[in-house]
């Protein structure tokens, strides 16, 4: 366990240096199926989580380290579980460009805004919020949409 006085210390860390976090909160020990984490293990498990998959684009990889096999999706385009979620998110994301907007993690959820430049097509934005159980994410939902081409709000999606 962390105390609150090192978490400061070990976000820089996290942000820094997410794959000797990741090491050092693992213990080499897998993060699914699973297990206890407190508060500050959850907060440093989201921002590796975060960077490797929006930042990296390391999408197989982070997802089988961090999401459950038995992934529980709300998307009605996706079969439940982690195989089905990384082949249709390889297949929506594969050359794009993914740009943060907002995250938010709070205890075991954490959402997260983007905007996405396809190869193709016009630009849109997405929210993913998942949920954490332990140290092993186990739930996600999302929302999507393209920036239409007559879009008449001055600030849309974004």
């Amino acid at each position: 366990m962390y105390s609150q006085a090192l978490l400061p210390v070990l976000t820089v860390c996290t942000v820094l240096f997410p794959s000797i976090a990741a090491s050092t909160l693992s213990t080499h020990e897998p993060f699914c199926p699973p297990r206890p984490a407190t508060d500050s293990e959850q907060a440093m498990i989201w921002k590796i989580f975060i960077h490797e998959f929006y930042d990296e684009l390391q999408i197989k990889a982070t997802y089988d380290k961090f999401v459950a096999s038995n992934l529980i999706q709300h998307n009605t385009n996706t079969p439940d579980g982690r195989d089905a979620a990384v082949s249709v998110i390889e297949g929506l994301l594969e050359g794009s460009q993914l740009d943060r907007v907002h995250t938010v993690v709070q205890d075991n959820f954490a959402f997260i805004h983007v905007k996405i430049t396809p190869k193709t097509g016009p630009i849109g934005a997405f929210a993913d919020l998942y949920r954490m159980e332990g140290t092993c994410i186990v739930e996600h939902w999302d929302v999507i949409q393209s920036l239409p081409p007559n879009a008449t709000n001055p600030h849309p999606l974004f």
